[in-house]
């Protein structure tokens, strides 16, 4: 149902088994459909019953994404993306967001020209409902969690939960239009840390391409240590996602051009690599606070300044689809959290113990001068 046009959906009969489970279909045509996109999110009204019984609601969009090669579509029409990761996690009430708490989330990445969002966890419904009347495209991940090639999914046991979760999380939010990729790993190295990931991911793959055809199946690379060539573990995936903290974790002293050689040629070996995948920078970013000395890392200056240099190599290259900052706001980590292999490269840093603090945005939500600077460079971008 849209405005004044209903649509009737039938099923026929059905009588399940006592204690099974069983999935019934009906097809409809609608003539002139308002279609679902970032320029126009229409959605539609479902409504389902069983009789007098139960029933369920639920707002939807019809829209269609295609891929082929490096190139992702949606509705016939070529998608550039760009956005930011977010963390469900503001202060005081943890992950537990009010109304108010999610309605801020969606109003900071329309700040920033964002026109997708990347979540490495399963996104609250509510949450996703914002994002879906935003018209914002959400890359959801639905596997574990696991950085830096650290698969720990090894057993029988563990595989089979890990697969599990996926089909769970992708079943539970199927009707957001807004998702357009389910991701199953964040930060593989090189092809995988054995075969139970591979298999894995190759078994969820097949699932999620068997049950959801109409939506990308992603994995996650760390950046620091990506295949030379692919293997099994990336034979059935749609997309590839990596990570880039060319400027950061690596080679923060380096000049702005030679900064942006080594984002091209990384750029280069992803596409050599995966040349008929859909391609997505995940995370690119910095810390920053104003402890440390203006223009020097760990500084809002410099912060601003890198994330823009990746946003200008990023966007002139034809075959990226996809370039995600980390991380719309800061957030908190276990309070040990000192900021990683950083202090390795760079000395006399100074961050706040126990809390990420690459965001765009601090904790309590004041933009940094990185929020401007990004939403400047991503408004200037064609439409998504």
């Amino acid at each position: 149902m849209s405005g004044a046009q209903t649509i009737p959906l039938k099923f026929g009969p059905v009588t399940p088994a006592p204690g099974a489970v069983t999935r019934t279909t009906a097809t409809a045509t609608i003539a002139a459909p308002a279609l679902w996109s970032p320029a126009a999110p229409n959605l539609y009204q479902l409504e389902l019953a069983v009789g007098s019984e139960s029933s369920y609601s639920a707002r939807v969009g019809l829209r269609q994404l295609t891929w082929h090669g490096h190139e992702l579509f949606l509705n016939g029409i070529r998608l550039r993306l760009h956005g930011a990761t977010v963390q469900e996690d503001v202060p005081g009430h943890g992950d537990a967001l009010t109304p108010a708490d999610q309605d801020g989330i969606v109003a900071d990445l329309k700040a920033i020209g964002a026109n997708a969002v990347r979540a490495q966890h399963p996104l609250d419904p509510a949450l996703l409902e914002r994002l879906d009347a935003a018209g914002l495209l959400v890359w959801q991940g639905v596997g574990p969690v696991e950085g830096a090639g650290m698969w720990y999914s090894t057993t029988p046991k563990l595989t089979a939960e890990a697969e599990q979760q996926v089909r769970t999380a992708a079943t539970a939010a199927a009707l957001h239009p807004s998702i357009f990729a389910w991701n199953l790993v964040d930060e593989v190295a090189r092809n995988g840390r054995d075969e139970a990931e591979v298999r894995y991911v190759r078994d969820s793959t097949r699932w999620l391409h068997a049950n959801d055809p109409g939506r990308l199946v992603a994995v996650d690379i760390w950046g620091r240590d990506p295949p030379d060539r692919a293997g099994a573990l990336y034979s059935e995936v749609d997309a590839v996602a990596e990570t880039d903290y060319t400027g950061w974790y690596e080679v923060p002293h380096d000049s702005p051009a030679q900064l942006a050689a080594r984002m091209r040629a990384r750029l280069t070996a992803m596409e050599r690599t995966f040349p008929a995948k859909v391609l997505v920078i995940s995370e690119f970013g910095a810390e920053s606070n104003t402890l440390n000395k203006p223009g020097k890392p760990g500084s809002y200056g410099f912060q601003a300044q890198l994330l823009a240099n990746h946003i200008r190599v990023y966007s002139a290259t034809p075959n990226l689809t996809a370039m995600l900052v980390w991380v719309l706001r800061d957030y908190p980590l276990t309070p040990s959290f000192s900021g990683g292999s950083i202090h390795r490269v760079i000395k006399h840093l100074h961050l706040i113990e126990g809390l990420n603090q690459k965001g765009l945005f601090t904790y309590s939500g004041v933009a940094k001068p990185a929020a401007a600077a990004v939403g400047s460079l991503f408004k200037a971008l064609p439409p998504g």
